[in-house]
């Protein structure tokens, strides 16, 4: 009964490091062997045995990398997690992946900011239409009323009365033959964004983070290999993974889908997932 409370009693006082790397030692596994079997660079088990968490990166993706690393061993995630805890209290933090976002997307022309200039490049061009059509009817008036006198006699009122009424005729035929056309609000027709589907699979633990084409969060958390992520949007997506080596495939609307152009900076890689109509 003593030995099992001092075992226990060991097992608390040894730090989520050491407790990792005596299971490796105990079944006989190098650090290369753990780093390739849950996919990480050695230089993070060893940070992970040296217990510098510090300098590895996000909560998030430090406590992904313990669970990982407790199951190959055969330790209690929840203990190892709690052990770290207690060793890194945690912070309301992000993770590094909306640094590189808010860098990257400062360069990125979105097709919502694309309609709203054209739209305002329309509003501009009728504007000024509108504006030379009235100072051109203002000069003909004026031209018209200097060169032509009026001559009040019988003749001239009996042949304003005959144009008049020529007038009024070929008026009611005009107004017969031009139908009137409405034109459909231009405001409705740039709200018309594609709508898509995006689903990511995981072959390991990936910190996930997804945004439509306005600039709305659809997802923000941890994927694994249990869990595929799946969101609806307007395209095109911007997606960002923590772990990039995590990822395994990604479809869109049912169909396997190619990166194409990733900005990459060590372990997190950002892109953009575009839709066919664009």
């Amino acid at each position: 009964m003593n030995d099992n409370s001092d075992n226990k009693k060991n097992i608390n006082e040894t730090s989520c490091g050491q407790e990792l790397s005596k299971r490796r030692q105990k079944r006989d596994l190098s650090i290369n062997d753990v780093a390739r079997e849950i996919k990480i660079e050695s230089s993070v088990i060893k940070k992970i045995e040296s217990d510098e968490f510090h300098s590895i990166g996000a909560p998030v993706f430090v406590k992904g990398y313990l669970r990982q690393y407790s199951n190959l061993v055969g330790a209690d995630d929840d203990l190892i997690i709690k052990k770290y805890n207690k060793l890194n209290p945690e912070h309301d933090t992000l993770p590094i992946v909306n640094d590189s976002a808010t860098q990257i997307s400062k360069f990125i022309v979105t097709p919502k900011s694309l309609i709203l200039g054209l739209f305002g490049l329309i509003l501009l061009l009728i504007l000024t239409f509108l504006v030379l059509n009235i100072i051109d009817k203002e000069e003909n008036s004026i031209v018209s009323t200097n060169e032509i006198p009026v001559i009040e006699t019988e003749e001239t009122e009996i042949q304003s009365e005959d144009d008049q009424i020529f007038f009024e005729e070929n008026s009611i035929v005009s107004t017969n033959e031009i139908p009137v056309i409405e034109t459909e609000d231009l405001t409705e027709l740039n709200s018309l964004e594609p709508l898509l589907n995006i689903t990511i699979f995981y072959n390991g633990l990936c910190w996930t983070e997804i945004f439509d084409s306005n600039g709305e969060r659809l997802f923000f958390g941890l994927g694994d290999p249990q869990k595929n992520v799946s969101v609806n949007g307007t395209a095109p997506f911007d997606v960002m993974l923590g772990a990039a080596d995590n990822l395994e495939s990604i479809q869109v609307d049912g169909e396997e889908y190619t990166i194409t152009n990733p900005v990459r900076r060590g372990e997190v890689m950002r892109f953009q997932v575009l839709s066919d109509l664009l």
